[in-house]
């Protein structure tokens, strides 16, 4: 058996077991039988990767259905190996939970076999069809899950940009003008050049021209941004729904400001310069958001409710006729399936300084579907 510390250990040595154990969580997960003593640790390594390996096509759907879709497990069927269960509880919200990977590295793997399977020759016409010509109601967590992906794509960014609609607290009568930073300047130049996942703890830098999706899909508010330069810098959050309104609370955007200081370095210091923007995007013919959406507080939630409101709001709605559409879902899907290959990020950019030096430009085009 092994000890957390010896009773003389000195504080280097301290630090050392806890950065030693931390890294064993990240690798198979919380529990203290596994992460206190190295053989256990070793078992169950072994176990996790045998388990990932031996995902059979059932599986493999649910895993897509409560990783992708946010669909409830199936207890029956879970593995202890691979999933955890976790509570959610936040003030002002009602209590619920949550299935994520068991560690980071878990939550890591599966979502990246998920996304290769989604895309595979299989399934790439059905989740196509699903998200560029919004067939059923039913592929609304479609929608939702890839429509982000599309902000890579000059192509489709640019009609984004132009086909926007500012929202205020009442529908006026005439089309009001339109005052995002994304119509105002070049979109050509503003369209996100590459992407990153993030998560707690990630301590990264924040950056222009990158497309931010957080990783756990109980992020509060949003499900993606990009910051576009200038005086003031301007975080553009991106949120897609298929419902006719989509309210908040002073409780998660407190805890959305809160989660992003945990996956950005400095962000408290010049966060409060930051200008927000939210655009909400919904497929054409649905349940159109029509008024600014609102957040109820309570007295502990002036903050959060003085900060909504200083956050510009507008709706687009993704045409689904359009054919530069489906062309450019198709390049969005091979962009998709080159994610999962090896390195989320670092593919990417491979990627693009390949394109870049091939044609000389900063367009990036994915590799093509064959």
């Amino acid at each position: 058996m092994e000890r957390l510390c010896h009773p003389n250990s000195t504080v280097r040595e301290v630090k050392d077991r806890w950065t030693e154990l931390s890294e064993r969580i990240n690798v198979v997960g919380p529990l203290l039988r596994y992460v206190l003593f190295a053989h256990n640790y070793v078992v169950r390594e072994r176990e996790v990767e045998a388990a990932l390996l031996e995902l059979d096509r059932d599986m493999m759907d649910l895993n897509e259905r409560v990783l992708i879709e946010k669909a409830a497990w199936r207890e029956s069927e879970s593995s202890y190996k691979l999933v955890k269960l976790f509570r959610v509880h936040r003030e002002g919200c009602s209590e619920n939970y949550r299935n994520t990977g068991v560690s980071v590295k878990v939550s890591q793997t599966l979502m990246r076999m998920v996304l290769q399977r989604k895309h595979s020759a299989e399934g790439r016409e059905r989740v196509l069809r699903a998200v560029a010509l919004n067939h059923g109601r039913g592929s609304a967590h479609l929608f939702e899950t890839y429509t982000i992906y599309t902000f890579l794509q000059k192509e489709l960014f640019e009609p984004v940009a132009h086909n926007l609609v500012k929202l205020y607290r009442r529908q006026r009568k005439e089309p009001p003008e339109c005052d995002s930073v994304i119509r105002r300047r070049d979109s050509a130049v503003l369209y996100p050049k590459e992407m990153a996942l993030i998560q707690k703890g990630d301590n990264r830098k924040l950056k222009c021209g990158v497309l931010y999706i957080p990783l756990d899909s109980s992020f509060p508010v949003i499900d993606g941004f990009f910051v576009v330069e200038g005086e003031p810098w301007t975080v553009v959050a991106l949120q897609a729904t298929f419902a006719k309104q989509h309210h908040t609370t002073a409780s998660k955007v407190a805890l959305l400001k809160e989660e992003l200081a945990q996956c950005f370095c400095e962000w408290n210091i010049f966060t409060d310069e930051l200008r927000w923007e939210m655009i909400y995007m919904q497929p054409a013919g649905g349940n159109a958001i029509k008024t600014k959406q609102l957040c109820s507080a309570d007295a502990t939630g002036k903050a959060a409710l003085t900060f909504w409101k200083s956050v510009q709001q507008y709706r687009v709605s993704l045409e689904p006729e359009s054919d530069a559409v489906m062309q450019e879902a198709a390049r969005v899907t091979g962009l998709v399936q080159a994610f999962g290959e090896v390195n989320v990020e670092e593919e990417v950019k491979t990627m693009k300084r390949s394109v870049d030096g091939r044609h000389g430009d900063a367009t990036f085009v994915p590799p093509p579907i064959a």
